[in-house]
């Protein structure tokens, strides 16, 4: 939409007429109009449009473990700032499983340690290069293994090194042919890339030979271990076994007690109690009641950011290529009508929507100033200038 604004200048038309005195000589001025209209004609072009306010985010609120609502402290709408008590849990049976899990451990343990005494020497020995085997076999195949590592971090580095004294080479000799740099300059740089990437070479090979030796490592416990297992007798080598299948138990229920325990490391987890764990918030959507049971990983409520609200406009297909991003606009709010609220586009939608049969497209509205005065759903109308 285009308005006009005309600035009108009006000049006063000053006239001298001819005074007559007497003892003096006459003079007469011929005064002329001086005033005439300018009008200036300065175009904004602007675009009217309407929407609503948005939540930048919504957060969701969520427990991980089974427990039951038991109180619920606010409603929807309520604006809360950090530590408020939002709602208040039961969740005695989860803590329960927790002991459960600790003590199943500490049985497992126990156990392990009995059937472990009651090894025969070569099958403790059998034991033990079992467990070095794992780690080996583990650091090889996940890439974990130390020494394999810090050479690793090292082609790292040359890779970096070697890049930027590649470019510094290609500038080098453009350099040299206006006489920028000496010859001798140029070729010190040469020889420095190339000493660069001979250390490469020199580490990759050392990351192959390692990697290498490493593999022997495994192989030779593989067979030691199979050498092992041919001296002892059957009941030895079930004890060994059981051992070892009591080990991964023990590691399977340590892994699954640590995840239990995460759960209720939540930051709006405090004892019994949901609380904000940020600066503020307002309640967008409770979505259980007083006496819910939760099985564990279903949502309770969503929040908004209040500091983080944006403007949410429709914009007809026909104007939309003449808005861009970082466009300047003004909010109106039915509560202040007359007050505009500086703002600007911080986003365009790449798809259309149909509304009441013509097509639009939405675009953020991103407020510059006076943030505050925004509350979630009011309506808007909007002026984008382009």
């Amino acid at each position: 939409m285009k308005k006009q604004f005309s600035l009108f200048l009006l000049s006063t038309g000053i006239i001298l007429g001819s005074v007559s005195m007497t003892g003096c000589n006459s003079q007469e001025v011929n005064a002329q109009e001086l005033a005439k209209e300018v009008e200036v004609n300065q175009e904004v072009n602007q675009l009217d449009v309407f929407g609503k306010v948005e939540a930048a985010t919504i957060r969701e609120l969520a427990v991980d473990f089974p427990a039951t609502i038991e109180t619920i402290d606010l409603k929807a709408g309520d604006l809360v700032e950090k530590g408020t008590q939002l709602m208040t849990l039961d969740y005695e049976s989860y803590k329960n499983e927790i002991i459960k899990k600790e003590q199943e451990i500490q049985l497992l343990k126990v156990e392990r340690e009995a059937a472990y005494n009651s090894l025969d020497p070569q099958s403790v020995t059998i034991n033990q290069k079992n467990s070095e085997l794992k780690t080996k076999q583990n650091q090889l195949s996940n890439g974990t293994d130390p020494e394999l590592i810090k050479i690793e971090e090292q082609i790292k580095i040359l890779d970096q090194q070697i890049s930027i004294a590649e470019k510094d080479y290609e500038v080098s000799k453009s350099l040299i042919e206006v006489g920028g740099i000496s010859d001798k300059e140029l070729k010190d740089k040469e020889m420095s890339l190339a000493e660069l990437k001979n250390n490469k070479y020199q580490a990759e090979n050392a990351l192959k030979q390692l990697t290498t030796s490493k593999q022997l490592e495994v192989d030779s416990l593989k067979g030691s271990i199979d050498s092992l297992q041919l001296t002892v007798s059957n009941t030895s080598t079930e004890k060994a076994s059981k051992v070892e299948t009591l080990d991964i138990k023990i590691q399977t229920a340590e892994t699954e007690l640590k995840e239990m325990k995460a759960k209720l490391t939540k930051a709006y987890l405090k004892d019994k109690a949901i609380v904000l764990d940020q600066k503020e918030g307002v309640v967008y959507e409770i979505l259980v009641t007083e006496g819910t049971r939760l099985k564990g990983g279903e949502p309770i409520m969503r929040l908004i950011d209040p500091s983080k609200l944006t403007a949410l406009v429709d914009v007809p297909e026909a104007f939309i290529n003449k808005i861009k991003v970082g466009e300047k606009a003004d909010l109106y709010l039915a509560a202040s009508p007359d007050d505009a609220i500086s703002a600007k586009v911080s986003r365009i939608a790449q798809a259309a929507k149909v509304v009441n049969g013509e097509n639009m497209i939405s675009v953020e509205l991103e407020v510059t100033e006076n943030q505050a005065v925004l509350k979630q759903g009011y309506e808007v109308n909007a002026i984008i200038y382009y």
